[in-house]
This record gives C-alpha cells, sequence and structure tokens, in this order.
C-alpha cells in the first residue's frame, strides 16, 4: 500500500471497504486531460443517473437544470443545461439529513476537463460523500491527504497570504487553498475553501473546481490525484518533504 493509498483509507471514516487507488507511477506524464466536447458533461449526468440505482433524476420547474438525489435524501446534484464557459454547471451538496442544514458543497464550471466530473461524480459513490456529514477545520493531517498525489508527482507549494497553491510543474492547472476560508477565520468570507483550476493563473481561469471546507478530504484527494496522474510532466516522485512543506507545517502549529 502507497503513502496516497493509506491516507485515502485512514480519510474514509465508515467500516465500509474503502475504494483501491492505483499506485502513482510515471505513467501520469503521459495521460492527456480529457477535452471538454459538445454534450459531454450531459453525457456525464445521463450515465451517472443510469447506472447509480440509488440516485433518481428529479426534472426542476425550468428545463435549464436537472437534479439528481440520493435515496438518503442527504446528497444532491444539480446540472445546468445550459451552462456554458465558465459558468457553474455543477452544485453537488450534502446535508445533514434530508430536512438538515447543509454540510459541504461543491461547484464546477461547465468548461472542467469531463476526466475531472467524471472522478467527482465517482468519487460521490463511496460511503465517505454522504455518510461523513462533518468535518473538522484544515489540520495538517488533512492537508497532507488531500495534497500527498500532487506532492509525489514533485509539485512545489507556494504561499501568497492567506493563499497555499500547488501549481502544475507546466503551470497551467493547479489546486489553491485558501487557508482563512478553511479554518473558517471569519464568518463574512463566503468564497471557496479548495480550488482546482485549469488556464492561465488561479486569478484567470478557464475553468475551476471549488469546494466548501467541510468537503471530505478523500472526495478531494480523489480529485487531486486525478489532477496530478493528467498533468504532471514529471516521471520522478517527489521528496517525501517538498520544498515549502516546513512554511507550511508551522501555519499548523
Amino acid at each position: 500500500m502507497t503513502d496516497t493509498e493509506r491516507d485515502t483509507a485512514e480519510a474514509r471514516t465508515t467500516p465500509a471497504t474503502p475504494t483501491t487507488k492505483p499506485e502513482l507511477s510515471s505513467a501520469g506524464a503521459d495521460t492527456a486531460p480529457a477535452l471538454v466536447t459538445a454534450g459531454a458533461h450531459e453525457a456525464l449526468f445521463a450515465s451517472f443517473v443510469e447506472d447509480h440505482g440509488e440516485w433518481e433524476n428529479y426534472r426542476t420547474w425550468s428545463d435549464d437544470a436537472s437534479v439528481a438525489n440520493h435515496e438518503s435524501l442527504t446528497l444532491r446534484v444539480q446540472f445546468d443545461h445550459e451552462a456554458r464557459d465558465r459558468d457553474i454547471a455543477w452544485t453537488i451538496a450534502s446535508y445533514q439529513s434530508p430536512v438538515g442544514e447543509r454540510t459541504w458543497h461543491v461547484t464546477a464550471t461547465a468548461g472542467t476537463p469531463t476526466d475531472m466530473i467524471e472522478t467527482l461524480l465517482k468519487s460521490l459513490d463511496t460511503d465517505t460523500a454522504w455518510i461523513e456529514r462533518t468535518s473538522p477545520p484544515l489540520t495538517e493531517r488533512t492537508l497532507t491527504t488531500v495534497t500527498r498525489p500532487l506532492t509525489e508527482f514533485g509539485w512545489t507549494p507556494t504561499i501568497n497570504g492567506h493563499h497555499i497553491s500547488w501549481p502544475a510543474p507546466h503551470g497551467e492547472t493547479g489546486l489553491r487553498l485558501d487557508v482563512a476560508a478553511a479554518v473558517g477565520a471569519t464568518t463574512a468570507r463566503t468564497g471557496p475553501a479548495w480550488t482546482l483550476w485549469g488556464g492561465r493563473s488561479a486569478e484567470q481561469p478557464a475553468w475551476t473546481i471549488e469546494f466548501s471546507r467541510h468537503t471530505p478530504a478523500a472526495v478531494l484527494q480523489d480529485l487531486t490525484y486525478e489532477l496530478a496522474i493528467t498533468h504532471s510532466t514529471q516521471t520522478q516522485r517527489a521528496p517525501k518533504t517538498p520544498r515549502g512543506h516546513e512554511a507550511i507545517r508551522r501555519r499548523f502549529r
């Protein structure tokens, strides 16, 4: 079992058997990200509902959007058929109970590569996604679990104010953590805690997937793993403690 697999298994809190991930290898360097083609997201939504009997598709009052509810009525996927480019096409939300408060949520734009959307939907087919109602504020353990796939491929973290970023080696995508939002430093902050992005920069992205601060670490790691194997150019694993890691550690002491 690799370090990545071990952290993923520990992040899943239910007694069910966690999803097994393949080992990180040099294969990711030759794996191209799936591009967005016309109707690709539509097809992903349709196949997700068709292939998962525990989900049921509901048409909203408008034909512009469709909603899939989990049989527990605590996890919901909404897809906007009319979204384009940087418009929000996907909204996923988890709730404490069928009538309870929302605990975590994810949004993804219409331009997001299909491999990332497919991975996101697959992550919902795990016990962690809908049984884990709450998760603690950001800890060093959560940080390590989420970012290990990136650091093992040599994505070096950088710190800029309350943001910590892990840009891809070629600089066209990355992960950004808003530490203030992740730890709940201010109740006035409404922005996402974690952002996966692609494009010119995190400030000028072509697409984004944004996660609230209580999103389960295992769900986040599914996405960072996919990002690492499809957007890395390095063929060797990074050292266990990449440059910049000690500065990040100090923020959680």
